[in-house]
């Protein structure tokens, strides 16, 4: 009898190996189906990543150009500051032609600026008495010219008003 009672042992022991092993299958099943899944999640990991580094990339881009743009608008505000001293260098050098211009025709009267809102002002002095020509009759076109009113301001001559500077 224990020929038998080993074999059926045996059987026995055969059965519950057939059951673990079957266990163990079942899960090395579960652990290569949790690799499987742990293996797409780190292929979306790598792919919202790879996503990631686009956006980044992109992002560096647009600072890029905003830095640029933004020394470009330096450099044209630079410029245009330039320029408009330059005008205005310019602008004073005509208003002082004017000045002069209207001396020579106001027959010797002399110009001084005075501070009114940032405009130069005209103020006429006094002429000089100039000796009247001996034996010469006016013509009528000289008669005509002396009773005209010379203007008082260069403004008069040039309108140098805000808009039209605006313009120019």
């Amino acid at each position: 009898r224990s020929t038998a009672d080993l074999i059926q042992q045996a059987v026995k022991n055969s059965d519950n190996g057939v059951d673990i092993s079957r266990e163990v299958a079942d899960v090395l099943e579960k652990i290569a189906l949790g690799n499987r899944k742990v293996n797409e999640l780190i292929d979306e990991i790598a792919a919202a990543s790879e996503e990631q580094t686009q956006g980044i990339e992109q992002v560096n881009t647009a600072v890029c150009q905003m830095e640029q743009m933004t020394q470009r608008n330096a450099a044209n505000a630079e410029e245009s500051a330039s320029a408009a001293a330059e005008l205005q260098g310019q602008a004073m050098q005509v208003d002082r032609a004017v000045r002069e211009l209207l001396t020579v025709v106001h027959g010797g009267a002399t110009t001084s600026q005075q501070p009114s809102a940032g405009k130069p002002k005209f103020v006429p002095q006094r002429a000089k008495p100039q000796r009247a020509a001996k034996s010469h009759p006016a013509s009528p076109a000289t008669k005509n010219a002396s009773q005209k009113k010379a203007p008082d301001h260069a403004e008069e001559v040039f309108p140098l008003e805000d808009k039209e500077l605006a313009e120019f």
